[in-house]
């Protein structure tokens, strides 16, 4: 067992400690080892406590493999790992590897060496447990990786397609998740220029049609010098304009300029400017200075930055830091307008008091002060009260036990049991939130006023995604990313849709409402 960590805090920062243990009697495992098997948060206190199970020490056919990691609110929470067979070419009659058949089109058998097979999450209050299952080529590289969604086989698999050099030309995403299914099949293919410098990056339908492009191409040192992707039009494999970004450096490897055109119209020049030490001096757009930067003369740390022109110039005048070199605070300068920000910390390094003031509401700061508890988490949240707004007191609990949800010790775990607000003298409003053992929120509820959100308007997917909460809905692709985000039952309700290009950056957003016609912006 090591010795405990301890970190000091200071006022509402309590000491935080923590200890790692070294030894499992039972699968034979001692400190020589060096494997964490457990470690504790606050044992002198909150006493939480993490332990991983790994496979037997010695036992035949086992490597000493992780098998589960048991969360401190006991093992209904526990996510466990299966492996491929390893095989034993050294016992009396030698075991050969587990080989299974890549699943995805032309795929070949391959012998899985003892490599992780599936990742089972702890059960949800509904629905089957989150099985990720993935197969592997002779080099040990995901060849097919995809979710059981309560089968005993994953139905859709993402499929990669090496080079013979081991990178990555063909990805194929599988349709979105159930229920929504709101995203096709896609295929993200990667070609290499023989030199190595250009890679080019195309993302097509399930038809075939390209739906987007992207070519990087570097120098010798690995500097970006061309960027170029197309934005997606309105309909399927057309094209709104192709942008192009061309990056030049100076010979010290700095990047100097920045040049952005569109097939469409329209370009933009970012130019940088450094002194003769290296460090950042303007930031100039279209030839006109947007950005000079300023540094303490003695220690030569950043200590301004004007930005703007003459005359319609923001001022970051004031950098304040501690001894340790943490940021606690700044003043900018608007034309006659003053704003400051600061904060104090613990040794730690938790914000224990946050103050905000405007030149121009002298008599109402805002000034904030939190407390956390010995797992560094935030317990308390209080506004004080300035001029004629009273004082605010936020809690948050992490209940040991009795919390609502399947999982009534989901505290110990972090996830919050319950919140309280106040508002001056008035009644404090509480709400408990409830949560399953695989730490999903199934209902808030409240008798005192505070929010609360039925078990019916909080829904997931078949891969954990929340897809309702409230007012709020959520719809993803076969890679877990987001394609849209709703709010509905209240008016007007507004629908955000992103589409991603194939480095999967967002190149588009558009939004709709029912009181206005849908609004397309291209990035």
């Amino acid at each position: 067992m090591s010795a405990p960590r301890v970190v000091n805090g200071l006022g509402g920062d309590s000491s935080r400690t923590s200890r790692t243990t070294y030894t499992d009697a039972t699968a034979g495992i001692d400190p020589a080892l060096g494997l964490a098997v457990a470690g504790t948060v606050d044992p002198g206190g909150l006493n939480l406590p993490t332990s991983t199970t790994y496979e037997t020490y010695l036992a035949a056919g086992t490597y000493l493999r992780p098998i589960g990691r048991t969360l401190p609110s006991g093992t209904a929470t526990e996510p466990t790992t299966g492996y491929y067979g390893a095989g034993d070419g050294l016992a009396a009659t030698p075991v050969a590897a587990e080989t299974r058949t890549n699943p995805c089109p032309g795929g070949t058998a391959a012998q899985q060496s003892g490599l992780a097979k599936t990742t089972t999450q702890a059960a949800p209050a509904t629905g089957p447990a989150i099985v990720t299952e993935a197969v592997y080529d002779v080099w040990g590289r995901v060849v097919a990786a995809g979710q059981r969604e309560g089968a005993t086989v994953p139905a859709n698999w993402t499929c990669t397609t090496y080079d013979s050099r081991g990178r990555a030309v063909k990805v194929t995403v599988p349709p979105g998740n159930a229920p929504s299914n709101s995203a096709p099949e896609r295929t993200i293919e990667t070609g290499y220029s023989t030199d190595g410098l250009t890679t080019t990056v195309t993302e097509k339908n399930t038809a075939g049609t390209v739906t987007s492009t992207s070519t990087v191409i570097t120098d010798l040192a690995g500097r970006t010098v061309t960027y170029r992707h197309t934005v997606p039009g309105a309909t399927a494999g057309s094209v709104l304009a192709t942008i192009t970004t061309t990056s030049t450096y100076d010979t010290q490897g700095r990047p100097t300029q920045a040049v952005t055109t569109s097939t469409a119209g329209g370009s933009s020049t970012q130019s940088l400017t450094y002194l003769t030490d290296g460090r950042l001096n303007t930031v100039m757009l279209d030839g006109v200075t947007v950005a000079t930067v300023g540094y303490d003369p003695s220690t030569k740390d950043l200590a301004s930055v004007t930005y703007g022109t003459a005359g319609a110039t923001v001022l970051l005048d004031q950098i304040v830091k501690n001894a340790a070199g943490a940021q606690t605070g700044q003043r900018w300068t608007v034309g006659a307008r003053t704003f400051t920000d600061a904060v104090s910390r613990s040794r730690a390094g938790s914000v224990l008091t946050a103050s905000t003031t405007d030149s121009m509401l002298a008599a109402a700061p805002d000034v904030w002060s939190y407390t956390t508890d010995g797992a560094g988490r935030l317990i308390q949240a209080v506004l004080a009260a300035a001029g004629a707004r009273p004082q605010v007191s936020l809690g948050y609990g992490y209940a040991a036990s009795g919390g609502c949800g399947v999982d009534p010790a989901a505290g110990k775990n972090g996830s919050r049991t319950t919140t309280t607000s106040t508002v001056g003298a008035g009644a404090t409003q509480t709400s408990s939130w409830c949560t399953d053992n695989a730490s999903r929120l199934t209902a808030v509820t409240s008798t005192t006023g505070g929010l609360a959100i039925a078990a019916a308007d909080i829904g997931y997917d078949s891969h954990g995604n929340a897809t309702r909460i409230g007012t709020q809905r959520w719809t993803y692709d076969g890679a877990d990313r987001v394609v849209s985000a709703s709010q509905v039952d209240i008016a007007p309700g507004v629908t955000l849709g992103y589409v991603r290009d194939g480095l999967g950056r967002v190149v588009k957003r558009w939004v709709s409402t029912r009181v206005r016609p849908l609004v397309r912006i291209s990035l």
